[in-house]
């Protein structure tokens, strides 16, 4: 089927007209009606009356409500079978449509409770009794909330989730008790529902309506497109949460059917439901809101005036006025035949607004003919009109007795009209005023009535002039402030109506004045129309058309609506694009002369942002002159003009952080004070609050170094999954000098792909997350000596403390070289070697006295051949602890400090024959190069001087001048051993000991002894040089 859509509005009740549309036996039968729906209880059925009354000619009436069932007259949570149901009428059903164990036929609402045996059938494989139970609610929930109803899960309707199949297709769903009767005359009626469908992917539910009469015939009512089933899943899709906590999908359906022109005057009919599906897969559907309604147009009959002499004219009007609907009505006709003695004047003077067929009385005649076309949807009224006369003082009555041949209109009330001799006349002219013209809400309107006796009989106590003035069009929008007359009595208890009356002479006048206050904003149609009506006698007799009669007064009323995008939070350096929508929903237009204006006040927006001044709009003129946008334009009713404009925020901005931003109308818009709904826009702040630390002032060579990072949200606007937080934290000039070791966080996800580290997490309003994460220095280290590290968050983000904008720190690594000489190359015994070690420090940070630079240097390999001596330092102290000699000392960047000491090789050498040396760089330290730190020094044996060969003796000769050679005298060796020197800052004892030679003996002739000697300097030479080879 096609689905027309009807606009959601109040449940089904008794109808409220604008005006009578019946005689009192109308308003008697709607008043049954209406106790049927509110009370529950079963009344008759309900007539169309058959007697006609006048209706309200050119404003269209509410169709006559002939039936309504909302399902609501068993209260709330109610949990009975249809035919246990009584609300408007009585309702039956096929036993397969009213079986709680397969599911069918409940009356409920989303409060009702589950009964032990209610759609026990169900098959737990595809949904269990509880989930089906469940589902028909969640229905319930589905129609309330397209409907508007204020609560939907009170909301109850007529619901069927059938678990099993049902015996046979085009069963009863339910049908009603008879519910109303047409009258003689006939009419026009519609039907409507609403419809809600689950699980429409299986078999749907074809829902056909029916009309029955009392003998049974049952007549299918198609869909206004005549397409003859409602099919509720083909309705547009909502989806609901079910009592249970499950969200469903469910389609709902508008069902309005085509107009109902053919049944029986007299007949009395109930409605009939059946559903063309029997299969249980499926087939699950909901009823409710079901509506029939008369609608009719209606056909009003007037004499203007109503009194006048004979051979004068008085023109007959026939309104045909559409139902307040204004849906398309099939073409309409009649025929009236004046009372005797009254005739079409001569000139006729017709005229017609309906563009009806075949139009145009004749002078003289005495029946009119009216034959029109269908009424075409948005049709409110049409007129025709014609002067009639009568040669013959009398009064005549021209009503529904007249008509014939009605077809698609309601009959007429009487109208009456009065041809006098002329000798006494009864006249009275009435004029009616309203100031201003057109009013804002809450703005006053001012009426006059000024009644004037222009006849020439006086008006007296006993038969007083009179008028009453309606004002039920009035004060739907506004309320009525007082009144007062300067003659006559003005009586208000009857209001809607007021009415007036008094005595009044020939020529005199009586005023009377009235006010009321629109409301604001107005509750009905914005526009005050008002109508007075006066006896026969004046311009103002029932039906006439002078426009002295009426009043009508347009309220003006703009509709402001203020917008930004994004206002999610306000971001520094993002656009914030702002629209202001005006529409004119009130009934006056907006013109050149008397423009729509609003004003937009940036003034708590530009704390924060820039704007350049410029605005667009689609009509109208926006200016600036800042801090404010001011536009204006003319704006016809119903017509919408859009202004635009962008700000930028401003990075870094002073401001409070929160744009605010507030748009005022005139009196009549929806924005008078800026404080109300939809004028103002406030931005909040989104803000992140960094702060970043490594865990140490300085990193050592082969340190681990662990940073932390902590996010706060420090703005108004929580970061969520759709828009999280995000932070990276930068490494290139931390991964020079070490190696990410890990990271981890309270909240959010932390990942890394070098040489970035990346963030990202919700975060509410003033939470933090925290970050941590380590690297390892490098040992030694390869880089620059500083780990700089920087973290970066979105615009919105700062730093802590302030004096850190850029998030970085600064960690430098600490390192220290040592070198270390030694003098003389080589040493003989009983020499001294002097030894030198020099501290640098070459990295980024000092040593300090708590935490300083050091060495150690072991003494072993040098004194197996030697003794310690004095030790001296330039900076820092040494201490000895045999066979180590170490020095601590704090030592500024770039500094240095030298140490040194010297070692006194024994004579004779008791060790290896070599001073070998190592220092070792502590914590931090590295020697310069490889071999920097160790010294070799071999102990060499100086080569023995040669004795010299003695001259033989010559052999004794007799010669007596030959002398024997003296001997040599013995040489003596000084002794070698010096006293012992202590070691300055050395917790040692002095090397302690003494050595002195003994006076050597013997004879220069041990050559043997001399070679031997150098025999053994020689291997102990050879043994220097491989044991060098060994240490290296």
């Amino acid at each position: 089927m096609s689905v027309l859509r009807r606009t959601p509005g109040p449940r089904p009740t008794a109808p409220q007209p604008s005006a009578a549309r019946r005689t009192t036996a109308a308003a008697t039968a709607l008043t049954v009606l209406a106790g049927t729906l509110l009370a529950g209880t079963l009344g008759a059925t309900t007539p169309l009356p058959a007697l006609a009354a006048a209706g309200s000619p050119g404003t269209p009436d509410d169709p006559i409500l002939l039936f309504g069932e909302d399902f609501e007259a068993a209260g709330d949570g109610p949990n009975l079978l249809l035919p246990d149901y009584v609300g408007a009428t009585t309702y039956a059903a096929d036993p397969a449509w009213a079986d709680r164990a397969n599911c069918n036929g409940f009356v409920l609402d989303a409060t009702t409770v589950q009964g032990a045996e209610d759609c026990s059938e169900a098959s737990p494989v595809v949904e269990t009794p509880e989930q089906s139970f469940d589902h028909m609610q969640g229905m319930a929930i589905a129609i309330g909330e397209s409907q508007g109803v204020a609560d939907p899960t009170t909301n109850a309707v007529q619901a069927s989730y059938t678990a099993a199949t049902v015996a046979d297709p085009n069963l009863v769903v339910s049908e009603t008790a008879p519910i109303f009767t047409m009258p003689p005359e006939g009419g026009l009626v519609r039907i409507s529902a609403v419809a809600a469908g689950m699980n429409c992917g299986s078999s749907t539910a074809e829902l056909q309506v029916s009309l029955v009469d009392s003998s049974g015939t049952e007549t299918v009512v198609p869909d206004a497109s005549y397409v003859p089933t409602v099919t509720p899943c083909d309705g547009p899709t909502r989806t609901v949460t079910t009592p249970d906590g499950e969200e469903i999908t469910v389609a709902v359906a508008t069902f309005t059917s085509a107009l109902i022109g053919t049944l029986v005057p007299g007949e009395t009919y109930s409605l009939r439901l059946r559903d063309g599906v029997g299969a249980s897969q499926g087939n699950d559907f909901a009823i409710d809101d079901i509506v029939v309604e008369e609608v009719t147009p209606q056909l009003d009959k007037a004499f203007s005036p109503t009194v006048t002499p004979v051979g004068t004219s008085s023109t007959l009007t026939f309104t045909i006025t559409n139902t307040s609907d204004l849906g398309a009505k099939p073409p309409y006709s009649f025929t009236d035949t004046l009372p005797d003695g009254l005739v079409v004047a001569d000139p006729a003077n017709a005229s017609d607004t309906c563009g009806t067929f075949f139009w145009g009385p004749s002078p003289g005649a005495t029946s009119l003919t009216v034959s029109g076309p269908g009424l075409d949807d948005g049709f409110v009224s049409c007129t025709l009109t014609v002067d009639v006369t009568s040669a013959t003082a009398a009064g005549y009555t021209n009503g529904p007795g007249q008509i014939s041949d009605l077809t698609g209109l309601l009959p007429p009330a009487d109208a009456t009209v009065e041809f006098t001799d002329g000798s006494d006349v009864r006249a009275l002219e009435i004029t009616k005023s309203s100031s201003p013209a057109t009013v804002v809400p809450g703005g006053t309107v001012d009426y006059v009535v000024t009644v004037e006796n222009t006849g020439t009989v006086p008006y007296t106590d006993d038969d007083p002039a009179t008028f009453t003035d309606d004002l039920g069009a009035v004060l739907d929008d506004a309320t009525f402030d007082g009144a007062t007359a300067d003659a006559g009595t003005v009586d208000v208890t009857g209001l809607p109506e007021l009415a007036w009356s008094g005595p009044l002479a020939v020529g005199a006048t009586a005023t009377v004045t009235y006010s009321v206050t629109v409301d604001d904003p107005p509750g009905g149609d914005a526009t005050l129309t008002n109508v007075v009506t006066g006896p026969d006698e004046s311009n103002c007799a029932a039906g006439g058309d002078d426009d002295r009669c009426t009043t009508t007064t347009l309220v003006r009323s703009l509709r402001i609506l203020k917008s930004a995008g994004p206002t999610q939070d306000l971001v520094p350096g993002e656009e914030v694009t702002y629209t202001v929508t005006v529409e004119n929903t009130g009934t006056a237009a907006y013109t050149a002369d008397d423009p729509a204006t609003f004003d937009d006040d940036l003034g708590d927006v530009l704390d924060d942002a820039t704007f350049d001044g410029t605005a667009t709009a689609t009509s109208g003129t926006a200016t600036y002159a800042a801090p404010v946008l001011h536009w204006e334009g003319a704006l016809a009713v119903g017509a919408t003009a859009t202004v635009t404009y962008t700000v930028v925020v401003d990075d870094p901005g002073d401001g409070d952080g929160t744009a605010v931003n507030t748009v005022t109308g005139p009196a009549g818009s929806t924005c008078r004070t800026g404080l109300e709904d939809g004028c103002r826009v406030a931005i909040p702040p989104r803000a992140l609050e960094l702060t970043k630390v490594a865990d140490v002032a300085y990193a050592d060579p082969g340190d681990t170094v662990t940073y932390t990072l902590t996010v706060t949200n420090t703005g108004l606007v929580a970061y969520g999954p759709a828009r999280p937080a995000v932070v990276t934290d930068d490494l290139s000039d931390v991964l020079d000098d070490a190696t990410y070791a890990g990271a981890d966080a309270t909240s959010g996800a932390v990942g890394y792909e070098a040489p970035e580290l990346r963030w990202t997490g919700p975060l509410d309003v003033g939470a933090s997350a925290t970050i941590t994460y380590q690297v390892v220095v490098g040992d030694p280290d390869a880089g620059d000596g500083n780990l700089v590290n920087t973290a970066a968050g979105p615009p919105e983000s700062r730093c802590v403390p302030d004096d850190q904008p850029s998030c970085a720190t600064v960690t430098p690594v600490r390192g220290f070289t040592v070198e270390k000489t030694a003098a003389p190359a080589q040493v003989e015994p009983g020499g001294t070697v002097t030894y030198t070690v020099t501290v640098t420090n070459a990295g980024d940070a000092p040593y300090t006295a708590d935490d300083p630079a050091s060495f150690e240097d072991d003494l072993t390999d040098v004194l197996d051949d030697a003794t310690l001596g004095a030790v001296d330092t330039t900076a820092g102290t040494t201490s000895y602890a045999a066979p180590v000699l170490r020095w601590d000392g704090p030592l500024d960047v770039g500094g240095t400090a030298t140490v040194t000491y010297t070692a006194v090789v024994d004579d004779p050498d008791g060790g290896d024959g070599t001073l070998v040396n190592v220092v070792t760089p502590g914590s931090g330290g590295s020697c310069v190069a490889d071999d920097a730190c160790t010294t070799d020094t071999p102990v060499v044996t100086p080569t023995p001087t040669p004795t010299p060969t003695p001259t033989p003796t010559p052999t004794p000769t007799d010669d007596p001048t030959t002398m024997p050679p003296t001997p040599a005298p013995p040489t003596t060796v000084p002794p070698t051993d010096v006293p012992p020197t202590s070691v300055p800052g050395t917790d040692a004892p002095p090397p302690s000991g003494t050595g002195g030679g003994l006076p050597r003996t013997g004879s220069d002739t041990e050559a043997l002894a001399a070679v031997a000697a150098a025999l053994l300097a020689g291997g102990a030479l050879l043994a220097v040089v491989a044991r060098r080879r060994r240490r290296s």
